[in-house]
This record gives structure tokens, C-alpha cells and sequence, in this order.
């Protein structure tokens, strides 16, 4: 090799690394976060002030048939009604959405991530949201309030087990375990104002707030082992029993808090039945049907609805629906508590209800897919 060229060569190769340093060096890192915490809610009233590009979504609501559409193709992390719309929280980002009631017009509304969310409970009018999500190792619960384009938000304690929103003013109530059993809390959403509620010995309580004047404890449901419903009265100060013990005890209020449906495990035919009782009169009606309280929506007034399935294959329930090892094809019933007269409005085929509510309209009802996550509606005939 000639002399010349040599020198050439070492020059081409010097020009190269030195090019590659400089790349790395001045290249933008992967994605500019920190730690999640440190992006989400360090602490109260921090605020993310960064715009979603207010572009509307291509995943618009699906029109399946004339009456049942398909929200989003996206699994959900919990949705609420707003105004003559939904908000709902995409699982894979967190992001919450805004769209109309047949899912069009959808628009972002907050650019916060937050994944792994597998729980949620919104206030009233769906300006705020308790969140529930992993990170890591970890169980982290936030309080976030959504406005326009920004959100903020706090941590809570991690010792929370269960949680609600009032369903009339601007606060939240949580179940803390302790040592001793538990203690139920009452606190503004940014987690002042806090006050003790109720002190109960060791359970597994799942905590409601149906009514203004009432929570409500649930056993975790089980097949295998007796659950129970209590009712703590705030005005009255007391704590009375409303349903139990039953095996396979799962229970929804009413909206106005004045009934309970409810599911109960039959080991006899190893398959659930359902029930609505009143409060006022003390009154148990056999709704003949095998679902869950789980995929009822009680409205007010005289008809509930259901999303029955198909068929049921003889087993201990909810455990195997809940843990996802039996899943079903429904079909969305109407039952008029009265009479008991049934009335089939529509096959669901492929849909496997988990969370189901009625517009305050009474023009739509929505409901999850639990195979896949993703929220569909159902119009009434006008």
C-alpha cells in the first residue's frame, strides 16, 4: 500500500469515530421522562400543563347494527357519563378521552400517563378520578382532577385497600388496613379534610358510597365462602347488615341507593341466581336468571337491566369468571321488577359484560367486553 493512501485511510477512519462521538453526544435521549412518580403527581397541585393536540381520534364508535355500537377497538380502564357523553381512560397509556355518546368526536383530554391502571372510581360529573395502578413492584392510588387540558393530582396513602366517591359532593372515602382491622376515612379528593368514618375488626370489605347518607360494605365474592352487605348510616350513626351471609354474595345499588340487586352462588345447580331487594319494604323478588350483579344496571323505577349469558357451565362462581378461567356470550335483558316480564333487546354475541350503566337520559346503556377491555353502547328505541 502506497504511502499516500495510507495516510488517506487513517484520515477517513479518524473522520468517522469522531463523527460518532459527536452523534452520541449530541443525540435527544429516548423520551425525556423521569421517573414515573416524578412525571405524574409529586405532589399536590402540581399540574400538567401540556396540550394534547387536540386531534380527533380515527378509533370513532363502530355502528354494529342500528342500536348497538362499538365505543372504542381499545381496551378501558373504567369510563363515567358526562353531560350527553363518556369519559373513559385508554388502559395502554392512561390517557383519558372525551367523545360523544355514540363514541364520534372523540378527543384527548389529558396527556398524563399513567398505565397499568386496573382500577377506578370517577366523581359525579366526571371531573375527577380515583386511579388505582401498578408501578413496578408497586400499588400506587391517585387522586386526579381533570380540567380542560390539564390535570393534577395527589398520591394517597398505600395502605388503602378500597375506595369511592361520593355521589353528591366534592369527597372521596377509602378503607385503610391496620393491625387492628380497619378504618374507613372520609376526605376531600386532595386527601384534607380527612375524618375517621367507622372502625371494623379484620374483613375483606369492598367499600360503596350508593347514597348521600349511605356506605356501603361488600364482602369480596366468593363461591366458596359466605359474604355479607352492611349499611353504615351516617346520619343515624349505625351499621346494620342488608344481605347475607349467601355464598357467591355480589351485589350493585341502585342508583338512588334505595334497592340492592344481587347474585348469589347456588351450589346446589352450581351456577348463579339473581335478586333485587328493597330497602324500604323489605322485600326479596326472584328475578329467574343466572347472571351476575356484576352485569346489572339498576336506573331507578321498575325495570333493570342485565346482560345475561347464553349458557353457564356448572362450577363455583364468580370465582371462575373472575379470575377469567369461564367466559360468556350475553345477551342485554330488561326486566320489569313488578311483573317479571323479560324482554330480549339485544344479542351481545361476542361480548362478555363486565361494567354496565344507564345514561341519565335513559337513552343509552353502556357496558365493558371483559375479553378484551373495550366499551360499547346499546340506544333504546325513541
Amino acid at each position: 500500500m502506497s504511502k499516500p493512501l495510507a495516510i488517506g485511510l487513517i484520515i477517513f477512519f479518524i473522520l468517522i469515530i469522531t463523527g460518532g462521538v459527536l452523534w452520541l453526544t449530541l443525540k435527544p435521549s429516548g423520551n425525556g421522562e423521569g421517573s414515573m412518580l416524578d412525571g405524574i403527581f409529586p405532589s399536590a397541585g402540581r399540574r400538567d400543563n401540556s396540550q394534547p393536540d387536540g386531534d380527533k381520534e380515527k378509533d370513532e364508535g363502530i355502528k354494529i347494527d342500528q342500536r348497538l355500537v362499538q365505543i372504542t377497538q381499545t381496551a378501558v380502564s373504567g369510563f363515567a357519563l358526562k353531560n350527553e357523553g363518556l369519559r373513559f381512560i385508554e388502559r395502554s397509556t392512561g390517557h383519558v378521552f372525551e367523545s360523544d355518546s355514540i363514541g364520534a368526536n372523540k378527543t384527548r383530554i389529558s396527556n398524563t400517563t399513567i398505565p397499568q391502571i386496573f382500577k377506578t372510581a370517577w366523581d359525579s360529573d366526571a371531573e375527577g378520578a380515583l386511579i388505582m395502578y401498578r408501578e413496578e413492584e408497586n400499588i400506587r392510588l391517585a387522586s386526579v382532577l381533570f380540567k380542560g387540558t390539564s390535570s393534577e393530582g395527589v398520591l394517597l396513602p398505600a395502605d388503602i385497600i378500597s375506595f369511592d366517591y361520593a355521589p353528591d359532593r366534592d369527597r372521596i372515602i377509602y378503607l385503610v388496613k391496620t393491625s387492628a382491622g380497619l378504618t374507613t376515612f372520609a376526605a376531600n379528593p386532595d386527601n384534607t379534610k380527612q375524618a375517621e368514618i367507622l372502625r371494623l375488626p379484620p374483613a375483606d370489605f369492598m367499600i360503596g358510597w350508593p347514597a348521600a347518607n349511605s356506605i356501603s360494605f361488600l364482602s369480596r365474592p366468593s363461591g366458596e365462602a359466605e359474604g355479607v352487605l352492611y349499611r353504615f348510616d351516617i346520619n343515624k350513626n349505625s351499621f346494620d347488615k342488608v344481605l347475607g351471609p349467601a355464598l357467591g354474595l355480589g351485589a350493585k345499588w341502585s342508583s338512588n341507593g334505595a334497592g340492592v340487586m344481587y347474585s348469589i352462588y347456588d351450589r346446589s345447580i352450581k351456577k348463579p341466581r339473581m335478586f333485587v331487594y328493597n330497602l324500604k319494604e323489605g322485600k326479596t323478588i326472584d328475578l329467574n336468571v343466572q347472571t351476575f350483579a356484576q352485569k346489572c344496571s339498576w336506573p331507578g323505577g321498575e325495570d333493570v337491566f342485565c346482560a345475561i349469558p347464553t349458557s353457564i357451565t356448572a362450577g363455583i362462581y364468580p370465582d371462575l369468571w373472575l379470575t377469567g378461567e369461564e367466559s360468556f356470550n350475553d345477551h342485554l335483558w330488561k326486566i320489569n321488577i313488578s311483573t317479571l316480564q323479560k324482554k330480549d333487546l339485544a344479542d351481545l354475541q361476542d361480548i362478555d359484560v363486565n361494567e354496565i350503566k344507564n345514561s341519565g337520559d335513559g337513552k343509552f346503556i353502556y357496558f365493558q367486553n371483559k375479553k378484551d377491555g373495550s366499551l360499547w353502547g346499546f340506544r333504546f328505541e325513541e
